[in-house]
């Protein structure tokens, strides 16, 4: 699993290696967004799955992102439900949220 801040996240690129040796990079977007708001850690928390197939293979993944108001993680795992090392290459925030 790969933490992140969750903190105005607009998309995560991944790569990870295929079973077929095939290196995958996905961006994802539309990621779940924290209840910042919450009293508490488990009413902020939020969860969302993105579908991902190897080009060459046609192999499917699952990346699965978690976010709380203090943590973001997230995790693949193949069609067996076997987590896959990832790595997480890039992340973009929104230009909304400023220091000032």
């Amino acid at each position: 699993m790969k933490n992140f801040n969750p903190i105005a996240v607009e998309t995560i690129t991944i790569k990870f290696d295929c079973s077929c040796e095939t290196e995958v990079v996905e961006t994802l977007s539309d990621l779940p967004i924290a209840n910042m708001y919450a009293d508490n850690v488990a009413d902020s928390e939020d969860t969302d799955e993105h579908p991902i197939y190897c080009l060459d293979c046609g192999k499917e993944y699952t990346c699965y992102v978690y976010v709380n108001m203090y943590e973001g993680n997230l995790e693949v795992k193949d069609e067996n439900g076997n987590e896959v090392d990832v790595e997480i290459i890039d992340i973009q925030y929104s230009e909304e949220i400023t220091n000032d």
